[in-house]
């Protein structure tokens, strides 16, 4: 990790970006509080925990098991506006191991059944919301009627390996969003009156 250390009055402090902060997270597998920044431009504060990189988007991503939400989440580093105290950098006093004054009051156990870390990506960025009622008509047909079958898991991978990388590129762009949500209206009035 890149450290920027200065001395001031004998005591040695160094900068650290969000970035870093996370990586020793990731490192010393820690608890941290993060406020993170939707789609749709609100910031939420989540705590979350077995914080690792994505092996499926990379290391712009993390999965972490997030408290709020009580299920493992992916999140995208660049939308974390704040990590425990952390901004776009801070100085920290030097030790010889890292301590923040955040103490967890609860440790997440890996006795907890699995649940799905991924959200609707496309979806969230159309409607600008992860609970969008829409969204989770999308995410009930997701896990209701594409997991359980071959063919579905095997559309569920494939759309996770592609939908971060055009939300990337589409998700400033209101007219492209206006379109998608016009498509997946007509394309959940279907799956509404077909399975739910």
């Amino acid at each position: 990790m890149m450290q920027n250390k200065f001395i001031y009055k004998n005591i040695k402090y160094y900068i650290m970006t969000i970035r870093e902060y996370i990586e020793q997270a990731v490192k010393e597998n820690k608890t941290i509080t993060i406020k993170y920044q939707k789609y749709d431009g609100t910031v939420s504060t989540r705590r979350i925990s077995n914080i690792t990189y994505s092996d499926e988007y990379g290391s712009d991503y993390i999965k972490a098991y997030c408290h709020l939400r009580d299920e493992d989440r992916t999140f995208k580093i660049s939308r974390i506006r704040e990590a425990d105290g952390i901004t776009d950098y801070r100085s920290v006093r030097s030790s010889s191991s890292y301590t923040t004054s955040y103490t967890p009051s609860y440790s997440h156990t890996s006795s907890r059944p699995p649940k799905r870390n991924e959200g609707c990506y496309i979806a969230t960025m159309a409607y600008g919301n992860y609970d969008h009622p829409q969204v989770l008509v999308l995410r009930k047909y997701r896990d209701q009627v594409l997991a359980p079958s071959f063919l579905g898991r095997y559309f569920i991978r494939f759309y996770y390996s592609v939908s971060p990388k055009l939300v990337y590129v589409l998700e400033d762009k209101e007219c492209v969003n206006r379109i998608i949500r016009s498509l997946l209206d007509k394309f959940i009035i279907k799956i509404t009156k077909r399975y739910f």
